[in-house]
């Protein structure tokens, strides 16, 4: 089990390392106490703050309490699940807030009070370590205590990179099957426009065509010439599904704002048309008045960020109701982040 191994990224899916793994370590998941649950002895108290008397303040620091494994967590949620399955249906709550709440992965987000959130670094789940090689894929080096439920028909044994592997990677022909049912034509055709800009690029390229043809998609590799790149990369005209590309380079502010974000620059990749952000790009470039073009530049950038060009806003928020008693809670919900739960406990 200390062996590593790779796994070709599937660039173009981005999905690959967050997938769940039937499998976890020999030792239940640290869960909750229940409050019936007696504190193991020799218990100190939580960092965590407690109910206090009104001149105590709520943030003051006291001894940590010795966690203990096992007892019950009970959620309360919205959403229905359909099932306990985890493996036939792509349910976040069914993954975060159910069953899916047993099972390891091969990485998961950090999660802690030195993590500020809200924040997408990863860390090894069911790995020990893991760099990048130099074919474009991950070697993960698996950890040696990891074993599977102790039922029929795994009882407890050892997990087996192959396995984890197939996890991992899924059925082909299952893949094959639900776009052969869902696809209006079949294969669904899929164009990668790749800037021509070097063997590192064309290789991932027709890795990322491998990877989509072997689970039923007809794939098409498209070399853009980087005399030609602004106009079909990202052009109005541009035609294709995935883009392989640097952004263009603008040595200038002005060489960004009409190419980049003005609604009918080339390279307006968000597609969006906002003739307040085009005046305020117009009305930046003709001011003379250093002073007063900053603040033109200013009023710009709260516009495209309150549009939300250009990046990834927050597009929910999560609130919290829970007893002072409830020790190393510190949620990070990010792409459906559930591990927070399994590093919480109960101070009685």
């Amino acid at each position: 089990m200390t062996r590593a191994f790779s796994i070709v990224l599937l660039l173009a899916l981005g999905l690959l390392m967050l997938g769940l793994a039937a499998c976890s370590s020999q030792e239940a998941p640290a869960q909750p106490l229940t409050l019936e649950d007696e504190p193991a002895p020799g218990a100190r108290q939580s960092t965590t703050p407690s109910p206090a008397a009104a001149d105590t303040p709520l943030a003051e620091q006291v001894e940590e309490e010795e966690p203990r494994r096992g007892g019950h967590l009970l959620l309360a949620s919205m959403a229905d699940i359909p099932h306990l399955d985890v493996h036939r249906s792509g349910q976040e709550t069914l993954a975060t807030l159910g069953p899916g709440l047993a099972y390891s992965r091969l990485l998961r987000l950090s999660a802690g009070p030195e993590v500020q959130q809200p924040s997408l670094t990863l860390e090894c789940d069911l790995c020990e370590s893991w760099e990048l090689t130099s074919d474009m894929s991950y070697a993960f080096q698996l950890r040696s205590d990891v074993y599977w439920h102790d039922t029929a028909p795994v009882n407890g044994r050892q997990l087996r990179e192959g396995e984890l592997l197939a996890n991992y990677l899924g059925s082909a022909s299952g893949a094959r099957d639900i776009l052969e049912d869902n696809a209006i034509f079949y294969p669904p055709t899929l164009d990668i426009a790749v800037a021509d800009l070097g063997p590192e690029y064309r290789g991932v390229a027709d890795q990322m065509a491998q990877d989509l043809e072997y689970v039923g998609f007809d794939v098409n590799v498209m070399p853009i010439a980087p005399e030609v790149l602004q106009e079909k990369m990202f052009g109005q005209e541009r035609d294709y599904q995935i883009a392989l590309s640097p952004m263009p380079p603008h040595p200038t502010t002005n060489g960004y704002l009409y190419s980049v974000l003005h609604s009918r620059g080339p390279g307006n990749v968000s597609n969006h048309q906002d003739d307040v952000v085009n005046a305020l790009i117009e009305a930046q470039a003709a001011e003379l008045d250093p002073a007063k073009r900053q603040q033109r530049l200013l009023d710009l950038q709260r516009r495209v960020l309150d549009q939300a060009y250009m990046f990834s806003p927050i597009t929910g928020s999560y609130r919290w109701v829970f007893d002072w008693d409830l020790q190393n809670f510190y949620p990070n919900t990010a792409l459906s982040e559930y591990h927070y739960w399994s590093e919480a406990w109960l101070s009685q």
